[in-house]
């Protein structure tokens, strides 16, 4: 099977095999009911609900009230709008609340997608934290695979996430439906065996310790999906949900089942893995709109918190958030380090003549370019103010050595599979290099394959270098 790298597991390569298996086979998927929806969801004729919009006429009667509800509308500059999902408000309260708790740089990680490439991820925080060299992260962003490691890694928890990411396997995520299941499935796959092991992560414990760091340290933890109903993308605030001030799951819904749908929804890739229903809508993985957190609305908290504060205060209305207006005095520069859990390699393929290899890879180019696409802005967002600093780093195998099998299909030949040896490498690299020091960041967006321009690098020889010492002890992963 053909591996495009992608960064949100393959999710291109699933959409696009199952709109040929629906063409084939009409009646496969057609779904159950959904649970009980609300209002959000039900077209009526009813007017939606107050929102300005300054440059744009209002909906028509009898428009489905589904997106008025939901969203309130920042002016950023001139004629150009930034829509923002009301449910985003607790997040940004909250963020508004950590920064005003601190001084000096404000320390942001963002854990992007990439199924299997959290290993990188994960070794990466692992490897810096033995040598004493992790900041002080104020803020910890997660989408996709990155919402699985984004708690533990909140948390300084850098060897629960090296086992899980060196031994999954695909048994560990997800189990294959029969066919007659997908008669009536909303998915491939049914992730119960993922969402076990996640709950075995997210105890009660896990959620007061995750409470005591909000309370007490006024740090905040998020992971974000989108709302298949609404098309946006909605962050939940998990350190706002294990202290009880945040209730998206509903009110009769406990803080630590909250956050397992919040992480499953933030994971659940369309098509393949199942969708999760909260409060009857219907959330997927935040990859299908970003691969790592945007910092446009973050940086409008950390650089006019005041003129964020009123504007949450208000029933309606835009923000004015004209991105050369000054800073006020209470700004804190932002510091960045996003975590690319992609290695960016799209191998040369012998593309087989049928519409669904030709749609496969194509999907996989397409997806690779985006992810590329996704990180440059946010790269680009965070270095266009003054102060800011940005670095990331991404699982290049000329830096880390490693390579997958030339063939790597699960058994069911539709899922990439979980290539344990590869991500044991992957871990022991990454978590090697960031403990020794090597220069494995990058802080232009411009080093980004596929950019106007890459910086050329020769670093194997300097991992050889470095891979001779003895590693510290988290960092030894033997290959299998």
């Amino acid at each position: 099977m053909l591996r495009p790298p992608l960064i949100g597991m393959t999710l291109a390569m699933w959409l696009w095999r199952i709109i040929g298996a629906i063409a084939l086979f009409g009646l496969v998927g057609c779904g159950g009911p959904r649970p009980e929806k609300g209002a959000s969801c039900t077209a009526s004729p009813q007017q939606p609900t107050a929102v300005t919009m300054p440059f744009a006429e209002g909906p028509a009667a009898g428009s489905a009230p589904l997106l008025s509800q939901r969203r309130s509308t920042a002016l950023l500059s001139g004629n150009s709008t930034l829509e923002l999902d009301k449910r985003n408000d607790v997040f940004l309260r909250d963020l508004l609340d950590s920064i005003e708790h601190g001084s000096g740089p404000y320390h942001v990680l963002a854990l992007s997608a990439g199924g299997q490439w959290g290993a990188y991820g994960a070794g990466v925080l692992a490897g810096l934290a033995a040598a004493n060299d992790v900041p002080d992260f104020s803020l910890v962003t997660g989408i996709s695979t990155g919402a699985m490691l984004a708690p533990l890694l909140f948390m300084g928890e850098y060897a629960e996430a090296r086992d899980l990411y060196t031994n999954l396997t695909e048994a560990d995520i997800y189990r294959m439906r029969s066919v007659g299941e997908l008669l009536i499935a909303n998915s491939l796959v049914d992730t119960t065996p993922l969402r076990a092991k996640v709950a075995a992560i997210i105890n009660q414990d896990f959620v007061d310790r995750l409470a005591h760091e909000n309370t007490e340290r006024h740090r905040v933890l998020a992971v974000q999906s989108v709302d298949l109903d609404a098309g946006t993308s909605v962050i939940f605030d998990l350190t706002a949900v294990a202290t009880g001030r945040d209730h998206p799951c509903g009110d009769a819904v406990s803080p630590r089942d909250c956050i397992l749908h919040a992480v499953m929804a933030a994971a659940a890739i369309p098509v393949a893995f199942p969708p999760e229903f909260i409060n009857g809508d219907m959330y997927v993985d935040g990859g299908l709109r970003q691969h790592a957190f945007s910092l446009k609305v973050m940086q409008a908290t950390v650089r006019r918190p005041t003129m964020l504060r009123s504007y949450l205060s208000r029933a309606a209305g835009p923000l004015l958030l004209t991105p050369d207006s000054a800073a006020e005095p209470s700004a804190r520069p932002i510091d960045l380090t996003l975590i690319a859990n992609t290695d960016f390699v799209v191998a040369p393929q012998c593309v087989g003549n049928g519409f669904l290899k030709i749609a496969e890879r194509s999907a996989g180019v397409a997806i690779d370019q985006l992810s590329i696409g996704s990180f440059y802005r946010v790269m680009s967002e965070t270095l266009e103010q003054k102060g800011d600093t940005a670095r990331f780093t991404f699982a290049d195998p000329k830096l880390t050595g490693c390579s997958r099998a030339p063939s790597s299909a699960s058994q069911s030949g539709v899922i990439d599979a979980f290539d344990r040896t590869y991500m044991r490498c992957l871990f022991r690299a990454a978590c090697t290099l960031a403990a020794r020091g090597a220069d494995i960041w990058h802080t232009s967006p411009d080093d980004l394959p596929q950019s106007p321009s890459v910086e050329v690098r020769e670093p194997l020889a300097t991992f050889a270098r470095l891979a001779r010492p003895q590693p510290p002890a988290i960092c030894d992963i033997a290959a299998e």
